[in-house]
């Protein structure tokens, strides 16, 4: 991929710029990004990144400071990191899920395909029948799943915290209040889904916490920002 230029980076600043003004201006967020943003892989949705916990990727440090600092409906100014300039809007903000370990039974539905939602909708409402009648959830993943990865596993998934499975998926998990209950039939984008808990992980305390994100810390550039900070603290005390 060829380098950029200056005259290359000036033009992004413009264009990001005008953005920003158009927003204080009243114009919708989510269609700005579906029209102007370069992230293909988010603008068709207007932009929506999920939710995030620190730390963010290495490198992005500038970013999750702007975006921690804002309110929910607020738009950070312009921000540039190693791909470009963002402008960041907070949706939302919530407490912190931890992570969930859960089973599913996937029937997959075709993209634009009416006659294939329809019938995909019709075997998991079959398939929720027969757990309301006492069927046994690993049976029916392993009889009935279309999720090759985890059906022969009784729909065994595992552990997963956010952002790893699309909002309506995670919101169903997170939602089951005790291990063993299961969904109501949930849509996504690969089909239908009955999703089992079998258990909870809580956020850690502090001190666990802290064993972790240290030596995540430690390699981040942010490290190298705050030592330097340090250093120049103590330059001016000893002159």
């Amino acid at each position: 991929m060829p380098s950029s230029t200056p005259n290359d980076t000036t033009l992004a600043y413009k264009r990001i710029t005008e953005l920003k003004d158009k927003l204080n201006k009243g114009a919708d967020f989510s269609t700005l990004a579906k029209e102007y943003s370069d992230d293909k892989t988010t603008k068709e949705n207007g932009g929506e990144l999920g939710y995030f916990t620190s730390l963010f990727p290495n490198g992005f440090y500038n970013v999750e400071t702007a975006v921690y600092k804002l309110k929910a409906g607020q738009v950070t100014d312009p921000i540039r990191s190693s791909l470009g300039y963002h402008l960041f809007k907070v949706d939302d903000i919530r407490d912190a899920r931890g992570e969930i370990e859960v089973s599913h039974i996937l029937i997959r539905t075709k993209k634009d395909d009416k006659n294939s939602e329809t019938i995909a909708k019709a075997k998991i409402d079959s398939i929720y029948q027969l757990l309301t009648r006492g069927e046994n959830f690993e049976d029916m993943a392993e009889q009935y799943s279309q999720d090759k990865g985890s059906s022969l596993k009784g729909g065994y998934i595992g552990f997963f915290g956010i952002n790893r499975y699309e909002k309506p998926f995670e919101d169903a998990a997170f939602g089951l209040k005790k291990d063993g209950a299961y969904s109501m039939p949930i849509e996504t984008s690969a089909g239908w889904h009955i999703i089992k808990r079998i258990s909870a992980r809580p956020i850690g305390d502090y001190e666990n916490a802290r064993k972790r994100i240290e030596p995540k810390v430690k390699t981040d550039s942010r490290f190298d920002e705050a030592r330097e900070v340090l250093l120049e603290k103590l330059k001016r005390m000893w002159t």
